[in-house]
Parts: structure tokens; sequence; C-alpha cells
């Protein structure tokens, strides 16, 4: 049985913040299934979006970016606000990451099963 998201994020962002890495939690969703997705603030005007999803093979959690490349503030603004009209329930995390360092110790501490 998989960990109602609420506790594994609440951990996730505890494990951030301990690393001294700023997490905010943009969006709420379902307490036990909703949806996450993480976007990285690369604090240069442009973020990064990636959307859980599971390797049906492993039963494992993936992140699989949404883009890319890095897009403009202004333009994941507005796709985070098309992905809550569709789910509701989705979980927005925001990160503040400069650099590809600190993004790899982000994903150090997300779980993977």
């Amino acid at each position: 049985m998989d960990l109602p998201v609420y506790i594994w994020l609440d951990a996730t962002i505890k494990s951030l913040n301990i690393m001294t890495i700023s997490t905010y939690l943009r969006h709420r969703g379902d307490n036990d299934r909703g949806l996450v997705a993480l976007i990285i603030d690369h604090l240069d005007g442009t973020a990064t979006a990636y959307i859980q999803c599971r390797d049906f093979n492993t039963g494992n959690l993936l992140w699989n970016q949404v883009h890319k490349q890095p897009v403009l503030n202004t333009d994941m603004e507005q796709w985070i606000q098309k992905q809550l009209q569709f789910d509701g329930d989705m979980w927005i995390l925001e990160i503040e990451c400069p650099n590809d360092t600190l993004l790899e110790r982000v994903f150090s501490v997300m779980p993977s099963v």
C-alpha cells in the first residue's frame, strides 16, 4: 500500500528545509492520492516542471520533465493554472534551485517508491 501523498510530501519538505533548500507548498491536493507537480524555480526568471508518474513494470515513482527546457516564470504560472483547472486535487510543490548540483540534492530526497 502506498503512503498518503501528504505524509511523504511533508517529509520531503522537512528534508529539503533541513538542507536549507527553500520549498513552498503552492497548492494542497487530495491528501491520499493527488498527483504531484514539482516546480523548480531557477531564480533567473525561468522554471522547470516535473510530474510524477509510475513505472508500471517496477511500481516505482518517476519524475518526468514537462518541457524540454526551462520556461519563463510567466509561462509556468499559466501551465500551473491550466493544470489546476483540469485537476484540482493536484499538489504543487515549488523549490528554489539555482543550479544542477542543488537539483541533484532535491531529487535525492524525493521518494522513488
